[in-house]
């Protein structure tokens, strides 16, 4: 299962995209490509990804790009299938960083909501046509807060005091609890490293970046 940082290549729907932000290694985002396309850091491309909001399709600038391979014609086609329903439940979509990825009931309306960072949107994706990319959150390697800020530069660096800790809590990532285990986009791509068999990946703390 390769992943590569970009050259040139032509890149297929559903195939994970990240991207980085300045110079640095750390990957700071992670979609998957809307439709087959070809790839160079020089430009955006569609994607699907919790921008945010849930965008089907955004728009991202790429940098890195992995992809299962032999993937089996009804994993796709249950792929599609849930980009379908997320399609109609784009409003019913938040973003949020810890966990990654989670499904709520109302226990009155019966109204389902969901929870997504860029990286558990892709995560969950997956984990739809029963391949799970990555170790559960209990199993995650702790980050502290220096390193999140080079993940999510854009929207924590400039942050401090009070601003920063109530967007910190708003993300499920309250101070008290650092280091936090979370899912990051690195850990995503280095998944794709790995051959299918070995999944889930049992990330460290270096793949935040790539």
């Amino acid at each position: 299962m390769p992943a590569l940082v970009l050259g040139a290549r032509q890149g297929s729907r559903f195939d994970v995209v990240g991207s980085r932000a300045d110079l640095s290694s750390d990957l700071t985002h992670v979609g998957m490509l809307w439709a087959s396309t070809s790839l160079s850091s020089a430009v955006k491309v569609r994607v699907a990804h919790m921008g945010p909001p849930l965008q089907l399709p955004g728009e991202m600038q790429v940098h890195v790009v992995g992809w299962l391979e032999g993937l089996e014609r009804d994993e796709l086609e249950a792929l599609e299938d849930w980009i379908e329903y997320m399609e109609t439940r784009t409003k019913a979509c938040v973003y949020f960083c810890r966990p990654a990825r989670q499904r709520q009931v109302d226990a009155e309306s019966g109204e389902v909501t969901y929870k997504f960072s860029c990286a558990g949107l892709v995560e969950q994706a997956y984990d739809h046509v029963g391949i799970r990319l990555v170790v559960g959150d209990a199993d995650l390697p702790r980050l502290d807060l220096e390193t999140l800020k080079r993940v999510w530069s854009a929207l924590l660096s400039r942050l401090t005091g009070p601003q920063l800790e109530r967007i910190l809590a708003k993300f499920g990532l309250p101070l008290a609890e650092a280091p936090w285990p979370v899912l990051v986009p690195g850990y995503i791509l280095h998944s794709l490293t790995q051959r299918r068999g070995d999944l889930p990946y049992q990330s460290a703390a270096s793949d935040v970046a790539f």
